[in-house]
């Protein structure tokens, strides 16, 4: 399996988990709005939730965004880095936008630290692909 297909996998399994967390539990988001949607996983409580209904998408949204721009370009390891780099200071400004309100959202700083680790996974997983590979 060469490189652009694995990254291909890590970007579309990643931004279709976030996806779908967005459509079980939180139906009512901006972007699934033109649904009228009344799923019972939206309404339940469970042990982290707030983790799951508010930043795991973020985080896998960032590290697909990653996983894309890695796919697009086939970086060194130090232009990944600045790659993902670039993916963390693009969701802080958008979450700086929806913070101002130029931009619909609800600008949460910790949607930020979710960036953060998400590009902190993107790059140690593309440095273990990258060595499993060598």
């Amino acid at each position: 399996m060469n490189y652009k297909k694995i990254y291909t996998l890590n970007a579309v399994i990643s931004l279709a988990a976030g996806g779908l967390i967005y459509l079980l539990f939180r139906p009512h988001a901006l972007f699934l709005s033109w649904l009228s949607l009344d799923l019972p996983l939206a309404r339940v409580s469970f042990f982290g939730d707030i983790f799951v209904r508010c930043y795991l998408a973020d985080f896998l949204w960032c590290y697909a965004l990653c996983f894309s721009m890695f796919r697009l370009h086939l970086p060194s390891k130090r232009n990944a880095v600045f790659i993902s780099l670039c993916a963390f200071l693009f969701g802080c400004l958008w979450e700086l936008l929806q913070y101002t309100g130029l931009a619909l959202g609800t600008g949460d700083c910790f949607d930020c630290v979710a960036y953060a680790v998400g590009c902190m996974a993107a790059v140690c997983i593309y440095f273990l692909i990258k060595r499993r590979k060598s």
